[in-house]
C-alpha cells in the first residue's frame, strides 16, 4: 500500500518537474494571460 502510494506521489513530482523543465515558468501553463485566448 506504502510502495504504490509513495510511487504515486514520485510520479506526480516527476511530472510536475517535467512540465516546469517545458514551460520553465511554474504557474504560467495553469494561468493563462488575460486578454490571451488559450
Amino acid at each position: 500500500m506504502w510502495l504504490w502510494l509513495s510511487r504515486l506521489v514520485l510520479r506526480l513530482a516527476g511530472l510536475q518537474d517535467h512540465s516546469r523543465l517545458l514551460c520553465r515558468s511554474p504557474g504560467k501553463a495553469f494561468t493563462p494571460r488575460p486578454g490571451k485566448v488559450a
